[in-house]
């Protein structure tokens, strides 16, 4: 990233990348306003509508009159909702001040990341990953280690032991993982518990699709003995109530000094979440039924797109046991002496009318070529069928 008219911009922002999702959007938004239709399946986001009962709760915080600064990391009657909810569901056993309301999952990543990193630190990225995680740890000029996941995208603790070095400060994990839609067992998250304590290495566990499976179990990290003190679990409430623009999610940690770090440092950048969906989350009590309605209507999406791809000779496609997103590989379409293959791919079907996510844009931005990200979360199934018939006629054609 460049001066501007001989004005410095911040060292840490000249590490010469530029998120390579913008360039396929920048494409889409020129193309939405000259009028063409698009599919959008690059979208982390869900076409449900808030629940019910959440919308009471913001009216209700609205009367109120009580819209006024939060307390620093959050509410206490929510934090103690959190507590009852996380010693329930996650096996998870937090005391109230170790449960930080944070803005959006993003904030509570972002926020462990300013809390924990020093230059040169080294931060074990297992890949494929959500594509803001690789500059999470630039901006802190700290090293991202990637560590690739297997070929169905399940995690091998022996990779990650092979990973540590003295400099080994964060392993940092997804589950239900974005893009895959892979969910890591037990017996395996289980050792990366045990490489961390051992090398003394905080864990970061990302768990915001916790609500969203398909197949299995989801497992806490943070649930095992000895773990909670040396780590962080992200939650979020965006994708479970279909919330993404309230902005409001929660990490959670055992370790005192760590969350009176990451109070200061929220306290700094925004002086805490808003209080009108902290209200509404006090009071809300969310049908479970609503839940799982939206949950069993991706899971139709995931099948129909899945099965969908399956018939489409020449695609390879782990399918997704959570989340919103597939992560199919389109290579054996395209030549292999054509350069950027994700992006060419991406580029191929925007001009078709689908929005999809180069697979390069989740990972150490060399692996993943021939990927795209899928998010069948976003439209409903004639929009999918769509979809399925722009794939085959793009690749069925493709030279």
């Amino acid at each position: 990233m460049k001066s501007i008219e001989g004005f410095r911009l911040a060292k840490r922002f000249e590490f010469g990348e530029v998120e390579v999702i913008n360039f396929i959007r920048d494409k889409m938004f020129e193309l939405e306003r000259k009028g063409k239709r698009i599919i959008r399946m690059d979208m982390g986001d869900s076409n449900f509508d808030l629940p019910q009962e959440m919308k009471k709760g913001i009216e209700k915080a609205l009367q109120s009159g009580k819209i006024k600064y939060p307390p620093q990391g959050g509410l206490p009657e929510l934090r103690e909702k959190l507590r009852e909810k996380l010693k329930r569901q996650n096996k998870i056993h937090a005391e109230p001040e170790g449960i930080l309301l944070t803005n959006g999952g993003m904030g509570g990543l972002f926020n462990t990341f300013f809390s924990l990193l020093d230059p040169g630190d080294e931060v074990i990225l297992l890949q494929p990953f959500w594509s803001p995680l690789k500059y999470h740890c630039l901006y802190n000029d700290a090293k991202p280690i990637y560590v690739s996941l297997d070929e169905n995208f399940q995690l091998d603790p022996d990779r990650i032991r092979k990973a540590i070095t003295s400099r080994t400060k964060v392993i940092y994990i997804n589950t239900p993982n974005n893009p895959s839609g892979s969910i890591f067992g037990r017996e395996a998250i289980e050792e990366v518990a045990k490489i961390g304590l051992e090398n003394r290495v905080w864990i970061l566990s990302d768990e915001p699709y916790e609500d969203i499976l398909f197949e299995g179990e989801h497992f806490s990290i943070a649930s095992l003995p000895g773990v909670l003190e040396r780590s962080v679990t992200t939650f979020s409430f965006s994708k479970t109530y279909a919330a993404t623009g309230l902005r409001v999610g929660y990490a959670v940690t055992g370790n005192k000094d760590l969350a009176e770090t990451l109070i200061h440092v929220d306290r700094q950048v925004s002086t805490g979440v808003n209080t009108l969906t902290q209200l509404a989350l006090c009071s809300s009590e969310i049908d479970p039924n609503e839940i799982e309605r939206m949950r069993k209507a991706y899971e139709t999406r995931m099948e129909l797109l899945y099965q969908g791809l399956s018939q489409l000779e020449g695609v390879s496609c782990v399918k997704p046991r959570g989340g919103f997103f597939m992560f199919p590989d389109f290579s054996s379409f395209i030549p292999q002496k054509v350069e950027g293959r994700s992006f060419f791919i991406a580029d191929r079907l925007l001009e078709q009318g689908v929005a999809v996510v180069p697979g390069i844009a989740f990972g150490d931005g060399k692996s993943y070529e021939g990927h795209v990200r899928l998010n069948f979360s976003n439209l409903n199934e004639s929009e999918i069928s769509e979809a399925l018939e722009i794939f085959q006629k793009t690749f069925l054609s493709a030279e």
